[in-house]
């Protein structure tokens, strides 16, 4: 029994440290294996048990990243658990005779680890006045980083909020945003803030890379939603690219890099598990762009690829949401 609690714990305390290095300090590597089936799980879950109620949807997030941190810390405290359990003299107390209890344990382990001291329980014994420090280490550590991923994803959700904000308050569409920007003769008017919005978009990348879990923070308000803006930003390009006339387009470069922001924003749904990924996104309808003047003419060009625009709709589907039409 002291063999297998010893194993049991030293298995549980490496995989937390695995799941939250991982997590926490692997920009590129997304989330830990623990934390991303926990996430996804739970958003599996609101999404089933919510019915569509946005309200609902919008607490799946805060609600994933305190059980993301909080089965971290659970995780710590069963690992030293199974450690100081495994042997009935590890604890000694001067004003209480005997062995120390389950309860005892579970008191010495949590006041040590939370940096509080050892309580009235002392360990017996090098190797356990070791592993005691070791304890007030990781507790440390773990609820130092753990925080400041808290901060970290709080600020990147105020980002990713902006960011729908920027492009939305253009259109709601990708047809709406081309027709706010035409001037009657050209789309210059989208060169700034293309350039703006693009720039946002590959900061946003870098911090879904970081952070996976920014996926499931659900918006009630549809006009601060991430995911309709990239996908009414990819209407616009699609027409664009592939419906007008070269010299009626904004700087060539500027739409080259919304174009790169939008494909590495899309790479960051392969750290995450997305059932549907096999139906293709609506085409953008033509019909009121042509009615208002825009030069629309046939598809110019190669078509960009369809795994693109299946990426683009699972996202809006990942999200709760319909394409923007």
């Amino acid at each position: 029994m002291e063999v297998l609690l010893i194993i049991l714990g030293i298995a549980l305390i490496g995989l937390v440290i695995l799941d939250f290095v991982w997590t926490t300090l692997w920009v590129q590597g997304g989330a830990g294996p623990i934390t991303s089936k926990l996430t996804s799980s739970i958003w599996t879950l609101f999404r089933k048990g919510s019915r569509s109620n946005k309200t609902v949807l919008s607490l799946a997030g805060p609600m994933l990243l305190v059980t993301t941190v909080m089965s971290w810390i659970l995780l710590f405290l069963a690992g030293w658990f199974c450690l100081i359990t495994s042997n009935p003299d590890i604890l000694s107390n001067s004003q209480h005779k005997g062995n120390a209890g389950i309860i005892d344990r579970i008191y010495y382990v949590g006041y040590t680890f939370f940096t509080l001291g050892s309580g009235n329980w002392t360990p017996s014994g090098d190797i356990w006045k070791v592993i005691a420090i070791i304890i007030t280490a990781s507790g440390m550590i773990s609820i130092t980083f753990a925080v400041t991923y808290l901060i970290n994803v709080v600020s990147a959700v105020s980002s990713k909020r902006s960011f729908a904000q920027d492009v939305l308050s253009i259109g709601q569409t990708g047809t709406e945003i081309l027709l706010t920007a035409w001037n009657g003769n050209d789309l210059h008017h989208l060169d700034k803030p293309l350039s703006i919005i693009s720039s946002n978009l590959s900061t946003l990348s870098t911090q879904y890379n970081a952070y996976p879990i920014l996926h499931y923070y659900f918006n009630k308000d549809s006009s601060k939603s991430a995911a309709l803006a990239i996908a009414a930003l990819d209407d616009a390009l699609q027409v664009m690219e592939h419906h007008l006339p070269k010299e009626t387009l904004p700087n060539p470069v500027i739409v080259k890099q919304t174009r790169s922001s939008i494909l590495t924003f899309l790479d960051t749904l392969d750290l995450i598990s997305v059932s549907d990924k096999t139906e293709e996104a609506p085409a953008p309808d033509l019909t009121d762009l042509r009615e208002k003047g825009l030069p629309v003419q046939q598809a110019q060009g190669k078509q960009q690829q369809s795994d693109h625009r299946k990426k683009l709709l699972s996202l809006v589907h990942l999200n709760a949401r319909e394409w923007p039409t």
